[in-house]
């Protein structure tokens, strides 16, 4: 029998067992809604599964040509992940009059990201997602200069005839001038709340606000007659906000206010934003957790240096879709087709029992606007869809007719909130009354401790400590030696 030939070796219960989960995991395909499985194993792994299940290459590869392009200049899986989460974010900002119909009502494409990650793991990549927006913003500032160019013209003219009418040269009475709007894409979130509310209002309830560091947008909710959580809750839903201060007696109401949020913290400044799970804020964002590379990048890779004239281009490409939408009088509507929405409805349906039984009723909430989520998603794979499909002509934004979803998008839509919801459920673990026992009795976190406790595992290797001993040390239990022994492969010297 020569080496082809040899005799196959038999399955294992193991690797049936990881048969059977791969089968369940490619079910999330099918029509009708099957099981969740947030850590799919991977052929190979025998020893350790990962913390999380990334997404797949096949998503960034798949994705409308915009973003896609952009893909093409990052070339670790971090990095695409992160630049996916802002990318969703800038975007859902950037589409006025985009609206589809949710429960009975209009809803906008307006999402609110999150990126979780300790200092210096690679959440800066958010950044470049930002230059997306930076046509947009530069336009709508141009633009508010020009208003306000124009107000002190007509400022002038007033003040001449408000002069002739005071000394009787004249019996018409002056109109004092609206003053100009302050436009921009932008807001910053280190304005009081009633800044912020007033530059949403300027901005016919839009904007994003965008900070890479979480501390500022929590300072801003501790200030300013009363907390800005509620506003940011009211948002989500494009609930009306209002804001009445009797001194001066200024008022400003929005009727529909359509924000979206890009940020990124530490946990620290996770937990001073959302306190707990029972806060509104925390069922209303998408979380993205950043774990790190243990590599040190080259900060001098030629390749990098093409990141952000093509981000650049690509803003500036947007720009002309983002006016025509401006434009419009009536909103451009879009719908899920019928097999869709009944898949949609089945898969949602299926995914709330699941995590009310297995996990917690709290969780009731988190589920409903994760719907919320999935759908806007599939609203801006779909809009940015329209452009390829019509060879990335911006007049396909012309006119009254409705943007249907492809099954392509709609499983692309489906993938990332399947990705994102792992993320989710990792969160509401970590945030206060909802560890786990495991850590409770540790008394440790398992992100903000991991990399300590990879130290200290490597330090005992060294010493000599046999890996039950050191799986005994660290976690208080001899059982996790698998997992030291996993650590010790990859991050420890090997001993002399």
């Amino acid at each position: 029998m020569n080496q082809d030939q040899q005799p196959k070796k038999p399955l294992t219960v193991d690797d049936i067992d990881n048969i059977v989960k791969q089968l369940q995991y490619a079910r999330f395909h099918m029509d009708m809604p099957q099981p969740m499985h947030i850590r799919i194993p991977q052929p190979g792994d025998d020893k350790l599964l990962p913390d999380f299940r990334c997404l797949d290459d096949g998503v960034f590869t798949s994705m409308p040509s915009l973003p896609s392009r952009a893909f093409e200049t990052l070339q670790q899986k971090n990095e695409k992940e992160v630049f996916l989460m802002g990318a969703l974010g800038v975007y859902s900002a950037m589409m006025p009059h985009v609206q589809g119909d949710y429960f009975g009502f209009p809803l906008g494409t307006n999402l609110y990201c999150f990126v979780l990650g300790r200092y210096g793991t690679g959440k800066g990549v958010l950044n470049l997602a930002k230059i997306l927006g930076d046509a947009v913003h530069e336009y709508l500032r141009t633009k508010s200069k020009t208003l306000r160019s124009e107000y002190g013209r007509k400022m002038d003219i007033y003040n001449s005839n408000k002069r002739q009418y005071d000394r009787g040269e004249t019996t018409v009475v002056p109109t004092l001038p609206d003053a100009p709007p302050n436009l921009r894409l932008y807001i910053p979130a280190n304005s009081s709340k009633s800044g912020i509310i007033k530059l949403m209002a300027e901005n016919e309830g839009c904007g994003i606000l965008f900070e890479t560091e979480g501390d500022t947008l929590t300072e801003m909710l501790k200030q300013d007659f009363g907390n800005f959580s509620d506003v940011l809750r009211k948002a989500f839903h494009h609930e009306g906000i209002s804001l009445y201060r009797k001194t001066g007696e200024e008022e400003v109401e929005i009727n529909e206010p359509y924000l979206s949020i890009v940020m990124s913290g530490t946990y620290d400044q996770l937990f001073k934003l959302i306190p707990q799970t029972e806060n509104g804020l925390y069922s209303r964002f998408s979380f993205y957790i950043l774990q790190g590379d243990h590599d040190f990048a080259n900060p001098f890779d030629e390749a990098r240096n093409d990141r952000k004239p093509t981000l650049e281009a690509l803003s500036t490409e947007w720009l002309e879709i983002y006016k025509l939408l401006e434009a419009r009088t009536t909103p451009l509507h879009f719908a899920l087709t019928k097999p869709q929405q009944e898949k949609f409805y089945l898969l949602m349906k299926q995914r709330k029992a699941e995590i009310v039984e297995n996990i917690s009723e709290t969780l009731e909430g988190m589920t409903h606007r994760m719907g919320v989520i999935f759908y806007r998603i599939t609203m801006i794979l779909s809009v940015l869809r329209r452009y390829d499909d019509n060879n990335r002509n911006p007049e396909c934004f012309r006119g009254n007719q409705t943007i249907v979803c492809r099954d392509t998008d709609f499983e692309l839509a489906l993938e990332i909130t399947v990705w994102l919801l792992q993320y989710s459920l990792k969160v509401y673990e970590l945030l206060p009354g909802t560890k786990n026992e495991e850590r409770m009795e540790n008394g440790k976190d398992e992100f903000t401790s991991k990399q300590g406790d990879i130290n200290e595992c490597c330090r005992l290797w060294a010493l000599g400590e046999p890996v039950r001993k050191i799986a005994e040390i660290i976690f208080k239990d001899k059982g996790k030696k698998t997992k030291i022994g996993t650590w010790i492969n990859k991050y420890c010297k090997k001993r002399a």
